[in-house]
């Protein structure tokens, strides 16, 4: 009896866990096919709506592309980006040497500058010393034609055989008449050692516009001679293709002033808007989310919202920039002393960039996104390191194709996005016979050896 003990407690695992199989795509509730054209190893595109919807993880950790042998294969998920990348743009400008006399600081000099209705300099001459007696001591740059704020000054010089090492004083002004000190002091250099480089041509600007900057070095101080003054301007890219969606105030959670919102889904809003109901409406209100029904509400916005007509033009507050933000749940609380927003009741408009989704065509076609599944974990995989890679390689753009996603379709539907319920405690119950079992063949031979010993007191 022992021995059959020992055996049956050998046969239960010893952590009570079962082994966790790889994720099949019926693990999912849903599936999308993804269209390839088969001659690319990366490739991308932007998730549906559904994935937001549908997904059961507000880091969207519940999916995986499956190749036709429904095999995992490495995706990277990367936000989408809220705003076009800024882009760097050098501009030429023009730029005017001043003179001095090398003795007269600047006395005997008489300087003609004319400009146009923009600004620009349309005339410029100085007289004053003989050229073989005079020296640059400082310069103006025109940069009246930038349609942006200069980042950076980006000069250039002949290199000569002698080291340059220059400490400059920076500038600005809008009528040539007022000039500005910029606060701050910019070194130049270029300089030879022991068959190494060392070169300093770039000036930092603060962030304002100017139409005129100077820049001088000290009195006695050796100076440059420019060849060139390029501006460094910071331009914004294109705004993304943004998607939105329009929610009315759920009927159950309204009252008076107060206007609840669900988006059934976890968007990584970035915009919003609020829709009155009225024209010519003007009122103060907060706009709330939370992640569920029993978490804490948290303040995103709050300010005026308006809605005028005039002359048959509307004029309305701007879109609301957000930080990304995947609450389902929204809130709306109108200032009422003003009467609120009057009859009816407004909407809320929720915009956000797609994720991009890149993943490797690793094995056969079909290949397929699969998404929402309550009891799958995060992947491990990630492709970070290779596509930064690509991107420093000059044909790494190039080498990511585009993925065409198709109609969602049913996996292994609805009940994946709740776990599954938990098993009976089988193990726990088999464990407690074996315990009782135990017990009572202990209690059987403690029972039959004190019958034997019984036995033995009588015959003697």
């Amino acid at each position: 009896m022992m021995r059959r003990l020992a055996f049956v407690l050998l046969l239960l695992p010893l952590d009570g866990a079962a082994l966790q199989a790889l994720p099949t795509p019926r693990d999912f509730a849903y599936g999308v096919p993804l269209e390839v054209d088969g001659d690319g190893a990366l490739y991308r595109f932007e998730l549906p709506d559904e994935v937001y919807r549908y997904s059961t993880r507000r880091d969207l950790g519940d999916l995986r592309i499956f190749n036709g042998y429904n095999e995992v294969v490495p995706h990277l998920l990367r936000p989408g980006v809220a705003q076009g990348e800024a882009i760097r743009q050098p501009v030429s400008l023009r730029f005017f040497p001043l003179y001095e006399a090398a003795d007269s600081g600047g006395a005997d000099t008489q300087i003609h500058i004319a400009t146009d209705s923009s600004g620009a300099v349309v005339d410029f001459w100085q007289r004053g010393p003989l050229e073989a007696e005079r020296e640059v001591r400082r310069y103006l740059i025109d940069a009246s034609a930038l349609e942006h704020p200069a980042q950076r000054l980006l000069l250039a010089w002949d290199d000569a055989a002698e080291d340059v090492l220059v400490s400059l004083t920076l500038e600005y002004s809008d009528d040539l008449n007022r000039w500005h000190s910029l606060g701050t002091s910019a070194t130049l250099a270029a300089l030879r050692y022991n068959g190494h480089r060392l070169g300093q041509r770039e000036i930092e600007l603060p962030a304002l516009e100017a139409k005129y900057y100077r820049i001088s070095w000290p009195l006695g101080r050796r100076g440059i001679a420019l060849r060139s003054v390029r501006a460094e301007v910071l331009r914004e890219g294109e705004e993304p293709a943004r998607r939105w969606i329009t929610l009315a105030p759920s009927a159950e959670e309204t009252r008076r002033g107060s206007y609840e919102f669900h988006a059934a889904g976890h968007f990584p809003i970035d915009r919003l808007r609020v829709l009155l109901p009225q024209d010519n409406t003007v009122v103060q209100a907060k706009i709330f989310s939370r992640a569920g029904g029993e978490a804490q509400w948290q303040v995103r916005h709050r300010g005026l919202f308006y809605r005028l007509q005039h002359e048959g033009h509307t004029l309305q507050n701007d879109t609301i920039t957000l930080p990304v933000i995947s609450d389902p749940y929204w809130r709306l609380e109108l200032d009422m002393e003003g009467g609120g927003a009057g009859r009816g009741e407004p909407k809320l408009e929720l915009g956000w960039v797609a994720h991009e989704l890149f993943f490797v065509t690793r094995g056969e076609t079909p290949f397929s996104l699969a998404f929402a599944a309550a009891e799958v974990e995060p992947p491990q995989s990630d492709l970070a390191p290779l596509l930064q890679a690509l991107k420093k390689r000059e044909k790494g753009v190039g080498f990511i194709k585009s993925a065409i996603p198709g109609s969602y379709f049913e996996l292994g539907g609805e009940r994946r996005l709740r776990p599954e319920p938990p098993p009976p405690p089988w193990e726990k119950w088999l464990l407690w016979a074996v315990l009782v079992l135990g017990a009572l063949t202990l209690a059987l031979m403690a029972r039959s050896l004190y019958r034997q010993m019984n036995a033995t007191d009588r015959i003697d």
